[in-house]
């Protein structure tokens, strides 16, 4: 019985140290990898996606959980509306988030959260995007735009603000 304990601890113990490898690997060297991967595609896209507000661009950058429930004719509405209220496209400020590697049902999804400042001719902006990495490739999932200094939205808000999700 006592060399059973033994071997079983021995076991575990074994499964402990994996766990915490595996653990100071990702922290130590996926994690800043991905946070420098998706902040350079953030920093990429969103600077072309408001110049014009390309509505091709933020399409076809689109992932298909978010062009499942939106169109490319709510895209063009929600440019417009956005362009008439904030002007032309003058200046990216750079973002703030990071990725992230979650596990939903058994499926492993990296992720991505950044807010970004950008200047126009009419306001300022915040732009929230979420990002999701299928085949290698980001994709948008979550586009969010807050027109800073807009008045009160609701009461949770002090921005007004408009965007496209994957939830209806």
């Amino acid at each position: 019985m006592k060399k059973a304990l033994i071997i079983l601890g021995g076991i575990i113990g074994i499964g402990v140290v994996c766990v915490a490898v595996y653990f100071a690997h990702f922290f130590i060297f996926v994690q800043p990898e991905l946070n420098q991967e998706s902040k350079a595609w953030v920093d990429s896209t969103i600077p072309k996606i408001l110049t014009n507000w390309n509505v091709n661009e933020m399409v076809n950058d689109s992932s298909p959980e978010l062009m499942q429930t939106t169109s490319e004719s709510d895209v063009s509405k929600l440019f417009s509306t956005l362009s008439s209220k904030l002007g032309a496209f003058k200046k990216y400020d750079g973002s703030t988030g990071e990725a992230g590697v979650d596990i939903n049902n058994g499926r492993e999804m990296t992720t991505a959260q950044y807010v970004a400042e950008a200047d126009f001719t009419e306001g300022t902006a915040n732009v929230t995007i979420e990002g999701i990495k299928e085949n290698g490739v980001w994709k948008i999932l979550y586009f969010y735009v807050s027109i800073v200094g807009a008045g009160q939205l609701n009461t949770a808000s002090s921005s007004a603000g408009t965007g496209l999700s994957t939830s209806k």
